[in-house]
């Protein structure tokens, strides 16, 4: 088990495989605004994964001239990101791998198996106007957005 945590302790932190990653896949993230934020963080199990979470924050940044990894120690209740992406271990690796080909289907596929949560953590006009919806359908998840 100490074996599985320390490989996914190493993936989260390969910053420079993430680079890539994001490079790979940029067309993806294509429709954020600049200034866009999307956190991810690595829980291994996602029962109570926030409520007990102590570590560090995942965040790809929109820049003018592509994409950024930055990490961040996690404080309940700050906002660092637009979004949030909570992962169990397998997600983990299967983003870190990902092509602009399968990124979607990845995600997608395990918000659908209950191996990923999302949490939008501004405003439903924000997500709208920085391009978040847009992103949000082509990697295959939908925003419905609160009942009007």
């Amino acid at each position: 088990m100490d074996q599985i945590l320390d490989s996914t302790a190493g993936l989260f932190a390969d910053t420079e495989g993430w680079a890539a990653m994001l490079r790979r896949c940029g067309k993806v993230f294509s429709a954020i605004e600049p200034g866009g934020r999307i956190g991810v963080i690595a829980a291994g199990s996602l029962a109570g994964a926030l409520a007990r979470y102590d570590g560090d924050i995942m965040v790809w940044a929109i820049k003018e001239d592509g994409l950024e990894v930055a990490y961040r120690p996690y404080v309940a209740g700050e906002q660092m990101a637009d979004i949030l992406f909570v992962v169990d271990d397998q997600v983990l690796g299967g983003l870190h791998n990902a092509s602009e080909e399968n990124l979607s289907g990845r995600l997608s596929a395990r918000s659908k198996g209950g191996k990923m949560m999302l949490y939008f953590l501004i405003g439903r006009d924000d997500l709208e106007d920085a391009g978040y919806f847009e992103f949000l359908e082509t990697v295959g998840l939908s925003f419905l957005g609160p009942c009007r």
